[in-house]
This record gives C-alpha cells, sequence and structure tokens, in this order.
C-alpha cells in the first residue's frame, strides 16, 4: 500500500517458501499517467477462473502468473492491466510438458509470442501455465525451456548476440527435483513476416491445473 500511495504499480510477483514461511517478492513500476494494475493472491483454481471471467469482463489482461503451495494446496497470485488496443492474448495452464509444446508449437505459427510462464507442481506432477500475447509489428522473438543452468546461460548469450532481450525467465523444479529453465526474448526487428490465420484458435483454457 505503501509503494502504491507513491505511485507505483506492481508488475510481477514471486513467492516462494523457506521452512514453513512463505515469502513474497515482487517488481513495482513508477505508474504514468493511465498506467493501473491489479493484484490478486491466494486463490485456488476455482476462485482464478471466476476472477480470469470478471476481469475478462472488465477488459483486463493478465500480465503475471504465479503458482504456490499452501497448507498442501496450490494457489494463484495474478497481476492484470487494462487492454490497449483491443490485445490478443491467449492463456493456458494445467499443462504438462508435452502439452506446453504442442500449445507453443501452434502459437508461434499464429503469430504469437510468449510472454510469461510458471512452472509448478501439482500433486507432484509437472504443470506449466502460459500467457501468449500477439507479436508486434517488426518483432521477432524465440524460447527455449526446460533447461540446467550451463543450457541457460549458452542459450540466452546466443540469443542476445542475435539481437534478443530476455524478456522472461523461469525457474522449477523437474519431476527429479533438477532446477530446470524457460526464458523468453524478443526482437525489436521482425526477421520473418507471419501470416495472420484467420482459424486462430479462440480458446483461453486447456483444463484447470
Amino acid at each position: 500500500m505503501k509503494r502504491i500511495k507513491r505511485g507505483f504499480v506492481p508488475v510481477d510477483i514471486e513467492v516462494d517458501r523457506v521452512g514453513r514461511t512463505l515469502n513474497f517478492g515482487g517488481v513495482w513500476l513508477k505508474s504514468n499517467e493511465g498506467f493501473i494494475t491489479e493484484m490478486k493472491f491466494g486463490m485456488n483454481g476455482l476462485m482464478f477462473s471466476n476472477f480470469y471471467g470478471e476481469m475478462a469482463d472488465r477488459d483486463f489482461r493478465l500480465i503475471d502468473f504465479e503458482a504456490y503451495e499452501a497448507n498442501g494446496k496450490t494457489l494463484y497470485a495474478t497481476i492484470w492491466k487494462p487492454k490497449v488496443d483491443n490485445e490478443e492474448v491467449r492463456v493456458y495452464r494445467g499443462l504438462s510438458k508435452e502439452e506446453f509444446g504442442s500449445v507453443s508449437a501452434i502459437m508461434e505459427k499464429e503469430g504469437f509470442r510468449l510472454a510469461d510462464i510458471e512452472g509448478y507442481s501439482v500433486d507432484g506432477d509437472l504443470k506449466f501455465a502460459c500467457e501468449w500475447v500477439v507479436l508486434e509489428e517488426k518483432q521477432d522473438a524465440k524460447f527455449a525451456y526446460h533447461m540446467l543452468a550451463d543450457e541457460f546461460y549458452q542459450k540466452n548469450a546466443t540469443m542476445k548476440m542475435e539481437g534478443y532481450r530476455l524478456t522472461d525467465i523461469e525457474a522449477y523444479l523437474a519431476q527429479r527435483g533438477e532446477l530446470r529453465y524457460v526464458g523468453s526474448g524478443a526482437t525489436l526487428e521482425k526477421r520473418v513476416e507471419v501470416e495472420p490465420d484467420k482459424n486462430r484458435n479462440r480458446g483461453i483454457f486447456k483444463r484447470p491445473g
């Protein structure tokens, strides 16, 4: 509340656990005139689905998604901002690693870029949530996931050399407890023109997870 009174708005939230204590962290941006965001956390799957519909009715879009464990349950934290010029956004959650790969292929083909990704555990199974936004004019994007630390560093260095800037990073635990990374990047210059798909998938959810 102190930051909000000072003119800052939340744009990113992170939740982790040390022992039995949940710790919340975030990124706050000095708000320019007219730029607002709304944050909500502590939601179970049903609450998130209902709140998503409420925010969509208000013409807000999700910009950050966080999943965390509390009292043996998977809860969600989110940040939203008003849509600009009818932005096209796709959100999926509860995806397996294989399903995430399939969804990613479809989204890239349809001219979307990965804007936010979350890897989290539900009853011991690795799940992914992801948000995709339409590529802007003269923009190109890449991402890679399920990377070990060395693989991520090498991939990030290669993307920087190719003119990409890192736009999102996520670390998560794979099934065997290995720490894995995903990173996405975007350019200012579009390298390949993407033809719009008139049959673009309009669904926003794969399934609860």
